[in-house]
């Protein structure tokens, strides 16, 4: 069992007295305990006598199916465990209203970010003052809802812990596996045991109210607030950094957090400016982007996926090598130029490369192979890495390769044989159709 860090908010009062974000209990096993016989809605129905409680309309069903899920494993680890779905969503849900100081009618905030952990270490380069050139370039150790901490070794990066489609998953199989092996007499002790993760909810009724107030022994209480989205505002992109490649980044910007906004309002440490999250080779990055926050340069700081941050973290200023390029939007190291050439691949072109763009907005390049046999390449996302070459099915000996996209949106792929015959392969739903000859050229 472990303690959280700093002092608990009072019930009621949005983040005033500090706050704390989740270590991991010590030599726990995320397996489960029963399998319940169906699945109750979430939707608003009367439970306790207690307030009703507003959450994410997405988020309630991710908790929902998390809670399912861990119930299934839950089965097979500890066949007699009493817990139904509706209870352990409502277990779930209740240490994120503690965490995150929402009210009754605002919706906790996936993004929600921590404010009361003044280790040096979590500012940029060490620099604690106020004045500090990044200030506002401050690694918060704990993210999401559920406050997930960095020193608790969790194997959460700040996307995946902010995205409850990824979070709830590992609340539920916790608190399903400690309330399932717990030896207490009674069902709220069981919970306490569970929720040791989140030590206020453990040691005082704060959590209970909240747990009562959704769930009435059967029926689970939520207003849905349709608004506040899994993600909370964080945004998927695609980035190009130098000395890694293409990944998968996501922009994280406090000004568009969805849900209670309490967090960002007061806290004893700076609300961090907007910042790209990627994960690479074992390594959570954040970048804090020159371009997007008015710094005089790009801001990096990085550490392995499931270390302390205030024990691990690394901080540099982008230089060479290692700049960052948002290709959805175009933010970044690539506003001012090119990234320079980069293999996709060698396939003997026998011929001019031929490019057509999808109508997703991927490109794809066609030309003749090896025997004259057509081959192509693209894109796998907008702007993203590219796939191939492969030969485009078994086509005819070409010289000459053209391409474009029909009004339907199709890319459609020509090549002339060398007795001046003209041949077509179209894309269809899932697959091309296959050659055809279209006659002489």
């Amino acid at each position: 069992m472990v303690s959280a860090r700093g002092v608990s908010r009072p019930r009621g009062n949005r983040w005033g007295s500090g706050r704390r974000s989740v270590r991991r209990p010590g030599l726990l096993a995320l397996t489960a305990t029963m399998l319940i016989a169906a699945l109750v809605g979430a939707g608003t129905s009367s439970a306790g006598a207690g307030t009703v409680r507003t959450f994410g309309s997405q988020p309630v069903d991710d908790v929902l199916a998390a809670a399912a899920s861990a119930l299934v494993t839950q089965a097979t680890a500890h066949p007699g465990c009493s817990l139904s779905q509706n209870q352990l969503a409502a277990m779930v849900i209740a240490p994120t209203i503690e965490e995150t100081g929402s009210p009754a009618t605002s919706a906790p905030a996936p993004m929600t970010l921590s404010r009361w952990d003044n280790s040096a270490a979590l500012y940029a380069f060490g620099n604690t003052n106020a004045a500090a050139p990044y200030r506002n370039a401050f690694f918060s150790p704990g993210i999401g809802m559920w406050q997930f901490d960095s020193a608790g070794g969790w194997n959460l990066t700040a996307a995946t812990a902010i995205n409850t489609a990824t979070a709830a998953p590992v609340a539920a199989q916790l608190l399903a596996s400690r309330y399932c092996a717990s030896g207490a007499p009674d069902v709220i002790s069981k919970i306490r045991y569970a929720w040791s993760a989140w030590s206020v909810c453990a040691t005082t009724d704060q959590c209970i109210g909240y747990y009562n107030d959704m769930f009435d022994g059967t029926n689970l209480s939520i207003n849905r607030a349709a608004n506040v989205t899994r993600t909370g505002g964080m945004a998927a992109r695609s980035c190009l950094v130098e000395g890694i490649g293409t990944v998968d980044c996501y922009w994280v910007d406090p000004a568009v957090a969805e849900g209670d906004r309490g967090w960002t309002l007061s806290g004893s440490t700076p609300l961090p400016k907007a910042f790209y999250a990627f994960t690479a080779n074992g390594r959570e990055y954040r970048y804090w982007l020159q371009e997007t926050t008015g710094y005089a340069a790009t801001v990096v700081a990085s550490k392995p996926v499931t270390a302390n941050a205030r024990t691990s973290l690394t901080w540099s200023l982008a230089a060479p090598g290692s700049q960052l390029c948002d290709t959805t939007r175009n933010i970044g190291a690539c506003a001012n130029g090119w990234t320079g050439w980069t293999s996709i691949g060698s396939s003997a072109p026998q011929s001019d490369l031929a490019l057509a763009t999808n109508g997703d907005g991927r490109l794809e390049t066609f030309f003749a192979g090896p025997n004259g046999q057509v081959v192509h390449a693209w894109q796998g996302s907008p702007n993203g890495a590219w796939v191939g070459p492969i030969p485009l099915g078994s086509s005819p000996a070409v010289t000459t390769v053209a391409a474009g996209r029909d009004g339907l949106g199709f890319v459609e792929a020509f090549g002339m044989d060398a007795t001046g015959s003209v041949w077509v392969n179209r894309q269809a739903i899932g697959d091309w159709t296959g050659w055809s000859n279209l006659g002489p050229g």
